[in-house]
């Protein structure tokens, strides 16, 4: 995180056409200055906590992302994603 900024980690649901924006805690978008390492959890089949039975992702297993470094200028930050099986 940015220099004198509270870590917070941020979150996203996507919509069937894939747009999401980001927020941490609150209901406004946004989230604070720093560096994320992102991950996208897209299930076929939810994983089974009760049985360890793992689920089954949408998302390639070798998949990484770019780390998202927003600044703390105003203004949206675009990062897409292709996480095409």
């Amino acid at each position: 995180m940015a220099e004198g900024l509270p870590k917070r980690p941020a979150w996203a649901q996507f919509d069937q056409d894939g747009r999401y924006e980001a927020r941490s805690f609150s209901k406004a978008g946004g989230i604070m200055p720093g560096t994320y390492e992102v991950q996208i959890d897209c299930w076929k089949t939810l994983p089974d906590e009760a049985t360890g039975r793992p689920g089954q992702s949408y998302v390639p297993k070798d998949w990484v992302a770019e780390l998202v470094v927003p600044s703390d200028s105003s203004g949206p930050i675009v990062a897409d994603y292709d996480v095409t099986p």
